[in-house]
């Protein structure tokens, strides 16, 4: 007798009618947003203390505040960061299209 034959002679049972609500019957739907609302609330609360704390220190240290930085002063400086990060990410894409070059034609010359 073959696999099939044997197979043939069973079927997939349903589980009874009344399972699931016999399952769930004890339970409540969790809940979640209290506990993200609360750790929301210390995550505000310890960085708020952390921003006071660095403002009270600075003050004590005599550390001065940052001066305002005119945005006219700083375009042309941010005009030549950008135009590096445009020729570094350049010569990072040639440099990984010479990688695949070279891949792929060590993977063709050898049988």
């Amino acid at each position: 007798m073959e696999i099939e034959d044997h197979l043939r002679r069973f079927r997939p049972v349903d589980p009874p009618a009344g399972l699931k609500a016999r399952a769930l019957a004890g339970r409540r739907p969790k809940r979640t947003w209290p506990l993200a609302a609360a750790a929301a609330l210390i995550v505000a609360f310890l960085w708020s203390l952390n921003a006071g704390l660095d403002a009270r220190l600075a003050r004590k240290l005599g550390v001065p505040s940052p001066a305002p930085v005119e945005m006219e002063s700083a375009l042309p400086e941010l005009h030549q960061l950008l135009a590096r990060r445009q020729r570094f990410a350049r010569r990072i894409e040639l440099a990984q299209a010479k990688a695949f070059v070279v891949l792929r034609f060590t993977d063709w010359s050898e049988p």
